[in-house]
């Protein structure tokens, strides 16, 4: 079948129509991209993700727990070093709890906001 001149050049008018549209399409979304890569948006973007985020706060309240026992053990240790039944109390007690925040750690990272935000909250 044979096209007529007109029927071409209205598709060339269509394409070249397509063209430009797609083109602004491609530029709104390159710079929608430039503006999510920017340092500042990635660390945004990030922290919103680590607070949405159960396991990463789960992750982070288990840091922060091994971190903290580390400290309190070697501060019994070395500030109880004439009392050895006081080293295996302390030690004991501070190995309970330190089992007990490993099996709920949803109930310290809950207990941690209570606190943070009992904390940092301004009283009116």
């Amino acid at each position: 079948m044979m096209q007529t001149i007109q029927e071409i050049d209205a598709a060339i008018i269509q394409l070249e129509s397509k063209k430009i549209e797609d083109e602004s399409d491609l530029k709104n979304q390159l710079e929608l991209t430039f503006e999510k890569l920017q340092p500042v948006n990635i660390l945004k973007s990030t922290l919103e993700e680590i607070q949405n985020s159960n396991d990463v706060k789960i992750n982070l309240a288990q840091i922060a727990i091994a971190y903290t026992n580390n400290i309190l053990s070697k501060k019994i240790v070395t500030s109880t070093k004439d009392k050895p039944m006081y080293q295996l109390g302390a030690i004991a007690l501070l190995s309970r709890c330190t089992k007990l925040a490993n099996e709920n750690p949803e109930w310290i990272v809950a207990t941690a906001v209570v606190l943070f935000r009992k904390i940092f909250t301004s009283k009116k």
